[in-house]
């Protein structure tokens, strides 16, 4: 197996991000370096040992970079080399942030939509048909005063007595009508199921949300 100990210091993150080992060629001197002429026997794909802060980081090196210079600084050659690979690497990093930045907006514009929608839209009883074994009908006929399609409609229901005028704040009973309603029309439905007592009382619908339709 060969290996060798490698002290990158400043120059680490650029080769593990560029995928290469980078060394000078000579000493500052002029002067051949053995620990530099070894680098002439790396493989590409070989996995090395760097030294870093003083800790031991691992690297795989896709390619063996070495360039004419004499000092610790890279040259011209190889800073563009490393601008470049930086760029990209930035690059690389920015794209699932900026489609997470689209997605988030548009779930944002779809949001407020909905509650536009929510406001604009309203559910009112439309009769009893109490001809059924298992118990009334009562129909619902829903308005969209929005300008957005929808595709269905989830609306509170509370029962009253006749002589109340004033509906309860809050409403446990939930339905939700798959029933398309095209802006600035009216579509009737049905909920089945209605004990008859409660076809006596008088009936409070809110709408509590509304499902927008896919185009």
């Amino acid at each position: 197996m060969r290996y060798w100990w490698v002290n990158q210091n400043q120059a680490y993150r650029h080769e593990v991000q560029g995928g290469y080992l980078w060394s000078p060629k000579r000493n500052a001197n002029g002067a051949r370096n053995p620990f530099y002429e070894s680098m002439r026997g790396g493989r590409a794909r070989r996995a090395r040992n760097g030294f870093l802060n003083s800790g031991l980081k691992i690297a795989i090196a896709a390619a063996i970079l070495m360039v004419a210079t004499t000092t610790i600084s890279f040259n011209r050659q190889c800073l563009a080399h490393l601008a470049a690979k930086s760029q990209i690497a930035a690059e690389e990093r920015q794209r699932p942030q900026a489609a997470r930045q689209i997605l988030l907006a548009w779930q944002s514009a779809r949001q407020v939509r909905k509650w536009v929608a929510i406001t604009a839209v309203h559910a009112r009883p439309a009769g009893f048909d109490c001809a059924y074994s298992s118990g009334c009908a009562m129909n619902v006929e829903v308005s969209n005063g929005s300008k957005t399609d929808l595709s269905a409609v989830t609306i509170g229901v509370a029962y009253v007595p006749i002589n109340n005028s004033v509906c309860p704040p809050s409403y446990a009973e939930q339905h939700t009508l798959e029933v398309k309603v095209p802006p600035g029309n009216t579509r009737r439905t049905t909920i089945f199921g209605i004990d008859k007592a409660l076809s006596e009382l008088r009936v409070c619908m809110k709408v509590i949300d509304v499902q927008i339709a896919d185009k």
